[in-house]
Formats: C-alpha cells, structure tokens, sequence
C-alpha cells in the first residue's frame, strides 16, 4: 500500500509519497502535483491501493481508506484540505470528483 502524507508546518506544507519530500507554502500547488501523482501511481501495471492522509500543524490528522479509486481519493483529499485550499479548486474539485 502506498500512502501519499501532506504535512502542515508552521509557515509551509510538506508532501511525502515514499521517495522524499517537497516542501511548499501553497497547497493549491501541492494538491495539483498529487492529482499528477495519483494518476501516475494508478497507471503503473503493479497498481497497490494508495490512501491519503494530512496531518495538521495541531498534530490531528485525517486519513482516507485504501483505495484504487482516483475520485475517491482526491475528493477526500480535497475534503480534508477545504480550508486552505482557494475557492477555484474547490469548485473544481465539486464538480470533477462529486
């Protein structure tokens, strides 16, 4: 199972899939390259279940069930992330992935 991690820091987000991390203020740019990323990991022939999961600079945390299903997962995402995400890609993400 895979599981791509969107971290809140103090003053930036951090995102972790296996391999590293990225760091960046926005997370309307990070949202964008896991929407990139899912799809890349969803392609792949030896295709795990992926979950996503955000942990806030609080220490909560929410995390989605194992899933093949890219809706699925970027709505929870999206979810998970409405209150720091822009007004444009939530409605994007209502419409796309409802």
């Amino acid at each position: 199972m895979k599981r791509i991690i969107l971290r809140e820091m103090k003053t930036k987000w951090r995102l972790s899939f296996g391999s590293g991390a990225r760091d960046r203020k926005n997370v309307n740019i990070l949202y964008n390259f896991v929407e990139r990323k899912i799809d890349a990991l969803l392609a792949s022939p030896n295709c795990n279940k992926t979950a996503v999961r955000v942990i806030y600079g609080s220490g909560d945390h929410n995390e989605s069930i194992n899933s093949n299903n890219r809706s699925y997962l970027l709505y929870c995402l999206g979810c998970f992330l409405e209150d720091f995400l822009s007004v444009d890609i939530m409605n994007r993400i209502e419409k796309d992935y409802l």
